[in-house]
């Protein structure tokens, strides 16, 4: 790959906030669940990049930091865990590989049809949104313990 298009998820300046075994014990139900590969750190970035990091503002540098870890383990984990679940849930329906993309077809399960995987992903989705108003509603609650978060910073 060229320089001049760097693999993002492999960029120094981004720290991930919970770890694959951690998402597959608080999303999941454990390791055992998942196929492996399934959730990686690509996956766990993302889901910080577009759902939890622009909500806390200034806060998550000071989360990458290293401060505030009871926030950290106590709601921005929980939510950000139910953030990847939604993100990873397709790729248990479907997975793309050398054969191209396919549906797990062994002989106990099929792969959910597209309904099924809706309802799931709307669950998921929820979840991932009542966790991070609960975060939010945490810090707002106990402002002067977070100095570094701004409500005009929340998208």
């Amino acid at each position: 790959m060229s320089e001049a298009f760097p693999i993002l998820y492999k960029c120094d300046y981004m720290k991930l906030m919970i770890t694959p075994a951690e998402v597959a014990l608080m999303a999941f139900g454990g390791e055992n669940a998942l196929p492996g590969g399934v959730v990686d750190e690509a996956v766990i970035l993302s889901a910080q990049q577009k759902y939890i990091k622009p909500v806390l503002g200034g806060l998550w540098e000071a989360l990458e930091a290293g401060k505030y870890a009871d926030l950290l383990a106590g709601y921005v984990k929980p939510a950000l865990a139910q953030w990847v679940r939604f993100l990873v849930l397709p790729a248990l329906s479907a997975r793309a590989g050398n054969a191209g993309v396919v549906q797990y077809g062994g002989t106990m399960f099929t792969a959910a049809n597209d309904k099924a995987l809706g309802r799931l992903l709307r669950r998921a989705r929820g979840n991932a949104v009542a966790l991070t108003r609960a975060l939010v509603e945490n810090i707002e609650a106990n402002g002067p313990l977070y100095p570094e978060y701004s409500v005009k910073d929340n998208i």
